[in-house]
């Protein structure tokens, strides 16, 4: 299918051996290995997480009251959805005013 897309976390050794395998358009995203959408300056604390997240349109600052680093991929993967061709829908607001129980 020309339309099909893979949204896939190269920091993941599974996700790194699907970006080579499927036949589909691949978007990536992660924190260590290169990426199409990519966190960096990542400062983690028990009051939230702040980070650059960059995309091939820029870079930009989140701040957001989940912590750890699992949803820094979270937030990346969010992010990385809005270069799919599915239609866009502003859910920054929403997902960056989360906070964890």
């Amino acid at each position: 299918n020309p339309d099909a897309f893979a949204v896939v976390n190269t920091d993941d050794a599974y996700g790194m051996r699907i970006t080579r395998l499927i036949p589909a358009r691949v978007i990536t995203f992660g924190i260590d290995n290169k990426s199409d959408v990519m966190a960096g300056a990542i400062n983690l604390s028990l009051e939230g997480t702040e980070v650059i997240i960059t995309t091939p349109e820029g870079s930009f600052p989140v701040m957001s009251k989940l912590i750890g680093k699992h949803n820094v991929y979270n937030i990346l993967s969010s992010e990385t959805h809005l270069l799919t061709p599915l239609p866009a829908r502003s859910d920054r607001p929403a997902l960056f005013a989360v906070c964890a129980p």
